[in-house]
C-alpha cells in the first residue's frame, strides 16, 4: 500500500512540475516573448483591441461616467453626481456632437480610452498569473536574489518582469492584487509601484522615434532598463520606503503553496473576477482623470505655474552641480505630469541627439508621473499617500538626472 501511495505521490509531482512548466510557458507568451509582430501577445492584444475601439472612445468613457452618476444618485453622493455628470454633458457636446471645441478634450478621452484599455485586456491575462501555481512556483526559484537585491518576497520577480512590458497601470493593479492578497505588504506594494511600473516597451519606442533617436533605440532600452533596476536597490533602501512598516492587508499573511498540483487549475470564475475587479477600479479612476488632466494642462498653457515650481527643483539641481538646472527642473516636472509632455517641449527647441537622448531617457525612467500611475496609486484599496509619492519623485529624479549625467559624459562624449 505503501509503495502505491508513493508511486502516486512521485506521479502528482511529476506532473505537477510540468503543468507549471506549461503554464511558465504560456505566461511568457503573453508577457514576455516577443511572437505576436515583435511584442509579446499582451500588447499585441492590447494595440488590436485599440485599434478597434478607439474611433469610441467617447462613448466609451460616458459608459463610465453613467455608471457613476447612477450609482451616486442611489448613494445620495451629490458630488459624484455633478462631477460626473458635467465630464457626461462635456464629452457629449464636444466629442460626440460636435456643437462645441474643448482644445484638451480628445486628448484626455484618448488617454482615459486607452489607459481602459490595457487593464481590460491586462484583467483576461492576469489570472494566468495569478491562479495557475506560476507566482508560487517563481517565488520559490527566485527568492534569494529579489531579496538579496530589492529586498521583497520572491514573487515580485512577477512584478519586475511584467513591469518591463506592461502599461504602468496593469502593473500597479498587479501589485494590489498580490496586496489584497496578503502576498506583499504595505512596504512591499509601495516599493514595487514606484519602482516596477514603468511604461511600456510600445510607448519607449514612440517616445524614441519621435525623438529621433532610432539609431540609439537597443541603447536606451537598456539603459532604462538598468537605471530602474539600480534604482529600485538604492531607493528601497532608503527614507522613505525604508521607513514604512510592513503591515499586511489580509488578514493572514500568504505563504504560497509547497504542492504546486494545488493550484494549476484555473476556473472560469477567476477571469470573471479579474474582469469585475478592473472595471471597478476604472471607475474611481474615471472622474479624476478628466478633472486633472483638463486643469493642468490649462493651467501650464495659461499661467507661469510651471516656471514657478521648477525655482526650488533648480535649486536642488544646482546643489549636485547639474548643469542646466532650469531646463531640467521642467523638464522633470512635465514629465512627473505625462511623459509624452516631454516631447512637446522638445518640440519647442532646437536640440542636439546628446540632449533629447538624455531627455528621452528621463521621461522613461520617471515612474511616477499624474496622468495613470499616480491616479492609480491613489485609486488602490490602501492609497499612497502624497508625502511618499513625493519624496520618491524627488529622489527618483535627482538620482536619475545624476546617472544620465555621467552615462553621458563616460559613454557618449
Amino acid at each position: 500500500m505503501n509503495c502505491i501511495n508513493n508511486a502516486k505521490e512521485k506521479l502528482e509531482k511529476y506532473v505537477g512540475r510540468n503543468a507549471i512548466w506549461g503554464w511558465i510557458l504560456i505566461d511568457l507568451c503573453i508577457f514576455i516573448i516577443p511572437f505576436f509582430n515583435g511584442i509579446p501577445l499582451l500588447l499585441f492584444m492590447t494595440n488590436k483591441a485599440k485599434e478597434l475601439i478607439q474611433p469610441f472612445y467617447a462613448y466609451f468613457s460616458l459608459l463610465f461616467l453613467a455608471y457613476n452618476i447612477i450609482n451616486g444618485i442611489k448613494k445620495k453622493r451629490i458630488k459624484t453626481v455633478i462631477c460626473n455628470l458635467g465630464i457626461a454633458v462635456l464629452v457629449l457636446f464636444c466629442s460626440c456632437f460636435g456643437l462645441i471645441s474643448f482644445k484638451y478634450l480628445n486628448d484626455v478621452i484618448d488617454l482615459f480610452g486607452s489607459i481602459s484599455i490595457n487593464l481590460i485586456v491586462a484583467s483576461f491575462f492576469i489570472p494566468f498569473i495569478l491562479c495557475t501555481g506560476v507566482v508560487e512556483y517563481i517565488a520559490q526559484k527566485f527568492e534569494k536574489i529579489i531579496k538579496k537585491f530589492f529586498d521583497l518576497p520572491g514573487e515580485a520577480t512577477i512584478s519586475v518582469l511584467t513591469g518591463f512590458v506592461s502599461s504602468p497601470s496593469v502593473g500597479i493593479y498587479i501589485a494590489q492584487k498580490f496586496y489584497d492578497t496578503g502576498i506583499y505588504s504595505r512596504k512591499d506594494t509601495i516599493a514595487v509601484m514606484t519602482n516596477f511600473s514603468v511604461v511600456s516597451i510600445g510607448f519607449m519606442g514612440f517616445m524614441i522615434s519621435t525623438a529621433k533617436l532610432d539609431n540609439l533605440y537597443g541603447i536606451i532600452l537598456a539603459l532604462v532598463f538598468f537605471i530602474n533596476l539600480l534604482l529600485a536597490f538604492v531607493l528601497i533602501r532608503i527614507p522613505p520606503i525604508s521607513k514604512i512598516r510592513s503591515t499586511y492587508q489580509a488578514s493572514q499573511i500568504y505563504k504560497g503553496v509547497d504542492n504546486i498540483t494545488s493550484c494549476k487549475k484555473l476556473k472560469i470564475q477567476e477571469f470573471k473576477n479579474s474582469f469585475i475587479d478592473t472595471l471597478g477600479y476604472l471607475i474611481q479612476m474615471i472622474s479624476q482623470i478628466f478633472i486633472s488632466y483638463l486643469l493642468i494642462m490649462i493651467l501650464i498653457d495659461y499661467t507661469d505655474i510651471l516656471h514657478i515650481i521648477s525655482i526650488p527643483i533648480t535649486y536642488l539641481m544646482n546643489i549636485f552641480k547639474i548643469e542646466d538646472g532650469s531646463f531640467w527642473a521642467q523638464t522633470l516636472l512635465l514629465g512627473g505630469i505625462d511623459p509624452s509632455f516631454v516631447l512637446v517641449f522638445m518640440a519647442r527647441y532646437e536640440l542636439d541627439y546628446i540632449t533629447r537622448f538624455k531627455i528621452v531617457v528621463l521621461a522613461i525612467i520617471q515612474v511616477i508621473f499624474y496622468t495613470e500611475p499616480i491616479i492609480a496609486m491613489r485609486k488602490v484599496s490602501e492609497p499612497i499617500e502624497w508625502k511618499y509619492i513625493i519624496k520618491i519623485f524627488i529622489e527618483r529624479s535627482i538620482l536619475g538626472v545624476i546617472i544620465i549625467e555621467l552615462f553621458c559624459k563616460c559613454i557618449l562624449s
